[in-house]
């Protein structure tokens, strides 16, 4: 289901697309989910996130106390991505991964970081490396930063899509499909499966 921001005087067009209305929200949405590219004109994000998502988490040392501490990055398959842009164009297909990994300080949904502030150790925190403030990792110990180059974007980094360290994959239920702007501009080939080194954690999260 889809909740979607529909002008009062739009209510018929909408109507004929088959969406419905929720008298307790107030709100029109979509059912199905292969009608969501007819509503693009009611929705500013370019992706839909579909059914679940995940909190990625894995152990490293911390580069200043050497104590292992887990660290944390946002994930979505790949195949509950619906883009909107290219009415349905297999995003596995487009990017050649199975599993998309986030940057916790990247615009991740809030309710998302509320879990990961609330059960990891995740905060505001300044770097001296690019001067500026930012939703991060810290070593649960010591208060380190763990910065975003150091787990996203060397080749080793735990969170990089060609590690071969294990992950974690804590399931979070989505109520209801999330329109949401992403960046995919990776293209890779052959394909790469992370998901074939991660472990999934059923949880009762549901936002």
């Amino acid at each position: 289901m889809l909740y979607l921001n529909i002008p009062y005087n739009e209510k018929d067009e909408a109507k004929k697309l088959f969406a419905k209305w929720d008298p307790n929200k107030k709100q029109w949405y979509a059912t199905n989910k292969k009608d969501y590219y007819k509503f693009k004109k009611w929705i500013s994000e370019n992706y839909i996130l579909c059914d679940y998502v995940y909190i990625a988490s894995c152990e490293i040392k911390c580069w200043r106390c050497n104590n292992l501490t887990t660290v944390i990055a946002f994930a979505i398959e790949s195949d509950n991505i619906i883009d909107l842009a290219n009415n349905f164009k297999n995003i596995k297909d487009e990017t050649g991964f199975d599993l998309l990994i986030y940057p916790i300080s990247s615009d991740i949904p809030l309710s998302i970081k509320t879990i990961m502030e609330q059960n990891f150790s995740c905060k505001n925190k300044y770097s001296k490396t690019t001067n500026t403030t930012y939703f991060a990792n810290t070593c649960q110990y010591c208060d380190a930063l763990q910065g975003d180059f150091f787990l996203y974007e060397e080749v080793d980094s735990p969170f990089s899509p060609f590690s071969n360290k294990p992950l974690s994959l804590l399931k979070i239920s989505l109520l209801n499909d999330i329109p949401f702007n992403l960046t995919i501009n990776t293209v890779i080939s052959p394909s790469v499966q992370i998901l074939n080194r991660c472990h999934i954690i059923e949880s009762n999260y549901k936002i």
